[in-house]
């Protein structure tokens, strides 16, 4: 459900599987095991998840306890990131505060009218609605 789910709401978004009990796992044909079985559960994801081409796997297996395998996926990570265009797109300082404003209302309502949105847009200095408008587009796409 959740990779379909990731998917829908984030077509373009990369996927990083990562097995956190390394520590567990006897063999290296039980890490195969578990990857096959990964890669027979996640085919509808494809493209998006990332692959641990080091070690030949669809996930990256880390053991909590010692850390292993941690430092690999920091850095697949990392350059991934550096990759995606959206995260150096730069965003206005204003969007950030309205992106804060929303937020910090999520504890106490489980949605906002539009009329409360603009309010808060105007409170952070985005007066003009199609400010406004481009600003929950770019938001929501994140």
């Amino acid at each position: 459900f959740w990779l379909q789910s990731i998917r829908l709401h984030a077509p373009n978004a990369p996927i990083f599987l990562v097995g956190t009990r390394l520590n567990m796992i006897d063999s290296e044909a039980d890490i195969g095991r578990i990857n096959g079985y990964i890669l027979k559960f996640t085919s509808l994801a494809g493209s998006q998840i990332v692959e641990n081409t080091e070690n030949n796997l669809s996930f990256f297996p880390v053991d909590n306890r010692s850390s292993d395998g941690v430092a690999l996926l920091r850095s697949v990570l990392e350059n991934v990131i550096r990759k995606d265009k959206s995260v150096i797109e730069p965003i206005s300082i204003r969007w950030m505060l309205l992106l804060d404003k929303i937020s910090a209302e999520r504890g106490s309502t489980s949605y906002l009218s539009l009329q409360d949105v603009e309010k808060m847009g105007y409170e952070v200095g985005i007066e003009a609605t199609g400010e406004l408008i481009s600003a929950l587009s770019l938001l929501n796409e994140r």
